[in-house]
């Protein structure tokens, strides 16, 4: 063992090194986010509003300097969770839809449910999750599963998207 590893920690270290990027990477998320949202990400920071050009389809969307004029998670008034919610209780009201959080992905999962059976689950994480742990369960039991990332780089999440996959999950 050297005189360096003898005087310095190097698990120390890297938990100090991992906190202090934590730290930098939330002060990055936090900048150019609406106040009062709880979930700050650094996507919203310098992006304009500008129409997608008229030629585009979903290729407009993954243009990460241009917001598409279509509501979207990022021009909605309220956090991604609360932009999901109003797409799935004003599009999907005929299911009955509960809202949780998955506590070892800490994503938040929407059940569709007609009557009694669960219908489909919609799982809204980070890009950053690797988790896999829920789809296997739905595919096990034979449920639809859908995942959308909340902070995607490009990924706008905009409404026709949304319910555009939602409404091919649910055979409609």
């Amino acid at each position: 063992m050297g005189l360096f590893s003898k005087l310095v920690d190097k698990n120390k270290l890297e938990r100090t090194a991992r906190g202090f990027l934590s730290e930098i990477k939330n002060e990055i998320d936090s900048a150019g986010r609406p106040s009062g949202t709880d979930n700050p990400s650094s996507e919203t920071a310098g992006i304009r509003n500008v129409p997608p050009p008229e030629s585009s389809g979903f290729e407009a969307e993954s243009k990460w300097d241009v917001m598409p004029a279509e509501e979207n998670q990022y021009n909605f008034d309220g956090t991604y969770i609360q932009y999901f919610k109003s797409i799935f209780d004003s599009e999907f009201s005929q299911y009955s839809i509960d809202c949780s959080t998955d506590k070892r992905s800490g994503s938040t999962v929407f059940t569709f449910f007609s009557g009694s059976e669960k219908q489909l689950v919609v799982e809204i994480l980070s890009e950053q999750s690797r988790a896999k742990k829920l789809r296997s369960d739905c595919a096990a039991e034979g449920v639809a599963y859908l995942r959308f990332y909340h902070n995607h780089h490009g990924w706008w999440n905009t409404r026709s998207y949304v319910v555009s996959r939602v409404s091919g999950a649910l055979g409609l």
